[in-house]
């Protein structure tokens, strides 16, 4: 049973938690506002929102593509100039992987040629447990590691995120 059902006002609290970045308590909070305004367009769209950045397997990427936007990158978002150019991309983020919502991840972050390392030069350090590795595609674990499945897919790789930053691929690989 979701705790937060008969709350006064459910819509104001979960945006509260929202803002504070406590997205599960949110989803919870915004659940209990559509069961009571199922007309709440408000609290719909705040509700799938806040799932797409709730959700493991999506959040980084979410949260990449709208640093503006998300809870748990916008007070670090709001550093930034711009967002556009290969710099900035890789800049943003390693300034992501750092934050502590984060940095309790293991994460790899590939690159595919030493062409665009040098861009990270100016970035914040990630945290020990990451890596950084520049390797082919073909060396991902995925394709080198012992694959049980028949359809080929990685047991090895929860989330592997494709992000084409001008003419560089940046692939974020969360095992």
């Amino acid at each position: 049973m979701n705790p937060y059902v008969g709350h006064q006002n459910p819509l104001k609290e979960g945006q509260e938690l929202l803002r504070k970045g406590l997205l599960s308590e949110a989803v919870l909070e915004l659940e209990a506002e559509v069961m009571k305004n199922p007309e709440n367009a408000e609290g719909w769209r705040l509700l799938g929102i806040t799932h797409a950045e709730n959700d493991d397997d999506q959040q980084f990427e979410w949260a990449w593509q709208h640093p503006q936007e998300s809870a748990a990158v916008r007070q670090a978002a709001a550093t930034f100039k711009s967002f556009s150019g290969v710099t900035n991309k890789i800049k943003l983020a390693y300034t992501m992987l750092a934050l502590p919502a984060l940095q309790s991840l293991n994460i790899t972050v590939n690159y595919f040629s030493t062409k665009y390392t040098n861009h990270s030069a100016s970035c914040p350090r990630l945290p020990e447990k990451m890596k950084v590795k520049v390797s082919p595609m073909d060396e991902l674990p995925c394709y080198t590691e012992p694959n049980e499945f028949e359809n080929k897919q990685c047991p090895c790789i929860l989330y592997a995120s494709l992000f084409i930053v001008s003419d560089i691929y940046f692939v974020l690989l969360i095992f």
